[in-house]
């Protein structure tokens, strides 16, 4: 058992991890990995919340954001638009090098969804 917040914060994001990597092998007709993933991501974001200022808990979840292909995630969003302003300024600060770098690349897709995301984290401050 996870003896510390950062422990269970890690736990819970490699569930998701084996979630994501599962989706193309598994029927999840009946939504039950989907179920499963909502847990954990509700029980990721409130841990993540209490440790935003960690740069890397804000770079994975940023990451994890832009590449999740399945739209499992679902409460990032109102995450990032409920940060604490020195928060919000890292998740700008740590998009502005992804969006640089899908730009560079050309990845379309996962670039608009990091320009979703940094609205999201901007919203409450403009």
């Amino acid at each position: 058992m996870a003896a510390s917040d950062l422990e269970r914060l890690a736990l819970h994001r490699a569930a998701m991890t084996v979630i994501i990597e599962m989706m193309d092998r598994v029927d999840d007709s009946l939504a039950k990995m989907s179920e499963v993933f909502a847990a954990s991501e509700r029980a990721y974001l409130a841990l993540a919340r209490d440790h935003a200022g960690l740069d890397a808990i804000l770079r994975d979840l940023l990451e994890l954001a832009v590449w999740e292909d399945y739209g499992l995630l679902r409460g990032v969003g109102d995450f990032l638009g409920a940060l604490q302003e020195e928060h919000a300024n890292l998740a700008v600060r740590e998009l502005s090098g992804i969006i640089a770098e899908l730009r560079r690349e050309r990845l379309d897709d996962q670039l608009a969804r990091a320009l979703t995301l940094r609205k999201a984290v901007l919203a409450p401050w403009v």
